[in-house]
């Protein structure tokens, strides 16, 4: 298969980064980073309307987003995740705040897999993981009902060019550590304006120096 299609050595190789090779003081830092992003994508959400709604999560990673948006009260949530070990975590930090009967966690692939309809679909920092955007946002907006927010890396101003440079810095480190994962800087732009012919309405924008939101309502 082709980048268009997605193939099975980019899903190898994200899985292998989150589950291998990013360490848990790299999670933390990088958390910390984008910590302002995602509270911007939970107030453009919260702001349409997150009480009662199901919730379908593109990258869970360890789930703490899908676990917040539960506890701020949607009533359900799907996390979807390519790294099997990074979904054990979730699963078993679900469990210990005492949400597994809210939330399930599975293995899959956002930009391939069907899905069935959710009020909210969510992608924190996971656009910027494939190397074409378009299939993946095109597969997961379908689905989502009300609400379609994303998290990506700055694509335009004078501090993309900042964030270019510390992706393609980053990208060396990991080829040399043996990760083939490559993040990616995509114009945010072309997303916006193809949500838009989709039939959605930007109601919340966040440009922060490195991660920019995007939070959309269906028209």
């Amino acid at each position: 298969m082709n980048a268009k299609t997605g193939n099975s050595d980019d899903e190898q190789q994200i899985a292998r980064f989150f589950d291998c090779c990013e360490t848990s003081g790299q999670r933390k830092i990088n958390t910390r980073i984008s910590r302002k992003a995602r509270r911007e994508l939970i107030q453009g959400l919260t702001d349409l309307g997150l009480q009662g709604r199901s919730v379908l999560e593109i990258g869970s990673g360890p789930g703490d987003l899908t676990r917040k948006l539960v506890q701020l009260g949607a009533a359900k949530a799907l996390g979807i995740d390519l790294a099997e070990k990074t979904l054990e975590e979730a699963r078993e930090r679900a469990a210990q705040e005492q949400l597994s009967d809210k939330i399930e966690y599975r293995l899959g692939n956002g930009a391939k897999h069907s899905f069935e309809h959710h009020d909210i679909v969510v992608l924190d920092k996971v656009i910027c993981c494939y190397p074409d955007w378009s299939e993946l946002v095109d597969n997961t907006s379908s689905v989502a009902q009300l609400a379609y927010g994303f998290v990506i890396p700055r694509s335009q101003g004078l501090s993309a060019f900042v964030v270019r440079a510390f992706i393609a810095i980053g990208s060396l480190g990991l080829r040399l550590k043996k990760c083939g994962f490559t993040p990616h800087v995509h114009d945010f732009s072309k997303i916006d304006a193809h949500l838009i012919e989709r039939g959605f309405r930007r109601t919340h924008l966040s440009v922060g120096p490195i991660w920019m939101t995007a939070v959309y309502a269906r028209s």
